[in-house]
């Protein structure tokens, strides 16, 4: 120990250094946005545990601080305008000492049952714009709600409230009492079924053979036999994806489709013409839709894998690759916040509000009046409250306050200099 109380290890790390100027411009305008905007502290706040990424003072990593806990509305406050979180977080659990730093002492006392879509998961994610993803993953959502929680899984409306998150993607909380006390195997038996594990084994798809004699001969002739679309649950939900792919497969161009069949191991340029040809007769389509197909093996893998990818949904997974919603003690952005990478609000919806929900309008919180300076090192463009913004490269540019902090924390430009 020193002389002045500082330990040799505090004498060993480096001091605060001052912020880069991008995170200076960030921190200045979420200080400012927090001062009249402070997010609402969510229900039962002091049973929550409370985490928040704060800004980086020294190298690597910015901090990310946990295990924190409120016993009042007025120490929630001061910690936003004394320190203005990056980004701001809450436990979707609730404990009995929110603020102990060992799990096991926090006293668990039960969870929502909390579901992640993220544009990440989406397949071809990165060839798609922002906008692209963000419309992407809102029909992904909506999938999950229509098809599981709403449909299969039963669940009100009154059960849930859903988020978007700031980022690229939407949160549905769960939070009728039936689903509070769930631990994390059962949580992940919800995970496996809506992401479709173990569908393949169930051969919701299979082959029929009928014999029959015609004489002195005996007569064989193989079905390819699947569910109808308008069943319950995984089967009608399979059925329901062989006849999309189906269609999907017959109204493309004749070369496209066949390239897109010889894609599948066995399906070769013969089998996809016979395919096709079958396909484009209406009496084949109508046997269909009544759950039988004359096809052969090769095809029957083809229908098999499309029509079950069509029904999974993608569900976000945490750092250690622990599915969202299988973590009992999971943190996740905090309703009223702001992104830091987007500065974009986490806005809380209804099933009704998510239908006509477009994130790039109605998730700008911070103003549109006032302009600030950016210089863009590489150019870029992006789209923010239905206006275009093109920054050229490496020229000073002043755009609305909500623009700019976008384009800042997005990397796309840095604050010009004054």
């Amino acid at each position: 120990m020193t002389t002045n109380g500082a330990t040799r290890q505090d004498e060993a790390r480096p001091p605060p250094q001052p912020l880069p100027p991008p995170l200076a411009y960030m921190r200045r305008v979420l200080r400012d946005h927090y001062q009249d905007h402070l997010p609402a502290p969510p229900d039962r706040f002091g049973r929550r545990e409370f985490g928040f990424i704060f800004w980086p003072r020294q190298p690597g990593p910015p901090p990310f601080v946990r295990h924190l806990a409120f016993r009042t509305r007025d120490d929630y406050a001061r910690t936003f305008m004394r320190r203005v979180p990056w980004h701001a977080y809450y436990s979707t659990a609730y404990y009995q000492s929110p603020g102990e730093r060992r799990m096991v002492d926090k006293g668990w006392l039960g969870a929502e049952l909390i579901f992640d879509l993220d544009a990440d998961h989406l397949p071809d994610a990165k060839a798609m714009t922002f906008e692209e993803q963000l419309a992407a993953v809102k029909i992904e959502f909506r999938k999950l709600l229509d098809e599981f929680l709403l449909g299969d899984f039963g669940f009100g409306e009154d059960d849930m409230y859903l988020t978007f998150s700031g980022g690229r993607g939407y949160h549905c909380h769960v939070t009728t009492d039936s689903v509070l006390g769930l631990d994390s195997r059962a949580r992940r038996e919800i995970v496996d079924y809506v992401t479709g594990k173990g569908v393949h084994d169930r051969r919701l798809i299979w082959t029929e053979t009928r014999r029959w004699r015609d004489g002195a001969y005996e007569q064989e002739t193989r079905h390819l036999r699947f569910p109808k679309p308008d069943l319950p649950g995984w089967s009608g939900r399979v059925g329901r994806g062989v006849l999309g792919v189906v269609e999907e497969v017959r109204d493309l161009p004749w070369d496209e489709a066949v390239r897109r069949l010889t894609q599948y191991d066995g399906i070769g340029p013969a089998k996809a013409e016979a395919f096709l040809d079958k396909v484009r007769d209406p009496r084949v389509v109508e046997r269909m839709r009544e759950g039988w197909a004359d096809q052969g093996p090769a095809v029957e893998r083809f229908l098999s894998r499309e029509a079950v990818q069509r029904g999974v949904v993608a569900l976000g997974e945490g750092e250690t690759d622990e599915p969202v919603t299988a973590d009992v003690k999971r943190l996740i952005r905090l309703p009223d916040s702001l992104h830091g990478k987007t500065g974009l609000r986490v806005v809380r919806l209804t099933l009704d509000e998510l239908a006509d929900f477009d994130p790039l309008v109605d998730a700008v919180a911070l103003p549109m009046g006032p302009e600030d300076r950016v210089v863009s090192p590489k150019g870029g463009s992006f789209t923010l409250a239905g206006e275009r913004y093109v920054l050229p490269e490496g020229e000073p540019m002043a755009i609305p306050r909500a623009a700019a902090f976008f384009a800042v924390a997005s990397r796309l430009a840095v604050p010009a200099e004054r």
